[in-house]
């Protein structure tokens, strides 16, 4: 069977006759079953051997024969302008997937097929009109010699198409085994060439000078969703549109940068809240980027898992009323705590104010503070505090200067910095939390071991 490497691909046909006899349609290339499944080593070594590399494979069935028995999918360009593909399908997660056989690109220009000695694939509109439009011989000869698979659809680029879409890129990945790409220059082509045409698509509500852009963007859509193209599928499922919802917001290292930092849950070793962080902001973003995408989508419980609705419904009129006044904030203690994965109960809700927006606050909290803002003293802190009783939940304000923590004979400025406070979002409720780095050196002054322990697990 070596001798199959020097033999020319369409000659395996006949080189079993006896065998091809044997058999029905089982495949669309009956005549290949049994001998190719009992010499599937041979023969997969010659098909290997005799294709050239991708771009410029020549054997018309050599490339039917490997597309069926390896499961290739076959891209054909149809284009006038070859190397406008060179270097795009050298590159990145596509040239890979072309180097591991797990599809096959093949260009064919329809100037190789015009009779003319000019090799004229343009003319003048019938009729009268500016541009020019491709001709419909050359776009037929090359449709024509290229070779058809059993599950083939030849597409054309055109804004008159319907809009290529993420289902559009899964249906072609999954139902076909080839895919002929038709690119259009000028006015476009031929209205004759339709009839060769299964199916028209458009890049967007827009002109461009070629089809190529567009044949490119929807190799690259499909191509991504063949098995073993990327690394890991299962981000795959987790994308813009595999839903009709868009991707949410990715941070990576540092954890801070020009003064903006990560969101303290994706910080927080937390996975069910990350997953729910995730999936709000996946809906937010649909709900106010893309509104034409937006759905009603199911319900999620109405408040995070380490505070009560009550709890919850404080939470979000505390800080509304901040937010809506533009009074400088940053939640801390049990909250700020709990935002960045640890478990402590929350038994009130304590935030920083800028010293200066304090007497704006208790004007606005007024129905609900116990007292104006006043000096507060005891074993652990001395600071301005205004205490409000809101429906159960005891809330804390405290100015951001002067603060004190209290250590037996001594008295430690607390230092507090809204500017570092860290910006997020929670249950679809925006909010300034006190970053992890200043909490844990917050809890280090008070003494809080086990707080602190807690925390510095979360870096």
């Amino acid at each position: 069977m070596r001798g199959l490497v020097s033999i020319e691909p369409i000659a395996l046909v006949s080189l079993k006759p006896t065998w091809l006899m044997a058999h029905g349609p089982a495949t669309p290339y009956p005549e290949f079953d049994r001998w190719a499944i009992e010499n599937w080593a041979s023969l997969n070594n010659a098909i290997s051997c005799t294709v050239q590399p991708p771009l410029v494979v020549r054997s018309r069935s050599t490339s039917r024969l490997r597309c069926f028995l390896l499961r290739i999918m076959r891209f054909d360009l149809v284009t006038l302008f070859p190397d406008f593909f060179e270097s795009p399908l050298r590159s990145g997660l596509v040239g890979k997937a072309l180097q591991k056989k797990i599809a096959e690109v093949l260009i064919t220009n329809p100037r190789d097929f015009a009779q003319d000695k000019h090799r004229k694939v343009d003319d003048e509109p019938y009729g009268g009109g500016v541009g020019m439009v491709m001709k419909p011989e050359p776009i037929a000869a090359a449709l024509d010699s290229l070779p058809r698979c059993n599950r083939r659809q030849v597409i054309y680029f055109t804004p008159q198409g319907a809009p290529m879409t993420q289902n559009l890129f899964k249906e072609l990945a999954h139902n076909y085994e080839q895919l002929v790409l038709l690119c259009g220059h000028y006015e476009g082509v031929d209205e004759r060439v339709m009839s060769l045409v299964d199916r028209e698509v458009s890049l967007g509500d827009f002109v461009l000078t070629c089809g190529e852009i567009p044949a490119l963007t929807l190799l690259n859509g499909v191509l991504r969703l063949r098995p073993g193209t990327v690394g890991k599928e299962e981000s795959l499922k987790a994308e813009s549109f595999e839903e009709p919802l868009l991707d949410y917001p990715h941070y990576t290292r540092p954890p801070e940068f020009r003064g903006m930092g990560v969101p303290p849950v994706l910080l927080s070793g937390n996975h069910p809240a990350i997953a729910h962080w995730r999936r709000e902001e996946q809906i937010l973003r649909t709900r106010d980027r893309r509104p034409d995408l937006y759905q009603p989508i199911p319900e999620y419980p109405s408040h995070p898992p380490f505070v009560t609705a009550d709890q919850w419904r404080v939470i979000k009129q505390v800080v509304t009323i901040l937010e809506t006044h533009q009074i400088r904030y940053q939640i801390t203690g049990g909250l700020a705590g709990n935002l960045y994965g640890s478990t402590w109960p929350l038994q009130d809700l304590d935030l920083d104010i800028a010293s200066t927006d304090l007497d704006r606050a208790y004007q606005l909290f007024e129905p609900w503070a116990i007292a104006p803002p006043d000096r507060y003293l005891d074993v652990e802190f001395d600071l301005i505090l205004l205490q409000l009783a809101i429906d159960g939940l005891m809330v804390d304000l405290s100015a951001d200067q002067p603060a004190y923590a209290l250590r037996g004979q001594k008295r430690i400025s607390l230092k507090t910095d809204l500017s570092t406070a860290h910006r997020t979002r929670c249950w679809g409720l925006p909010l300034w939390v006190q970053s992890l780095k200043s909490l844990i050196d917050y809890k280090k002054i008070l003494g809080r071991s086990t707080d602190l322990a807690n925390l510095r697990q979360l870096l």
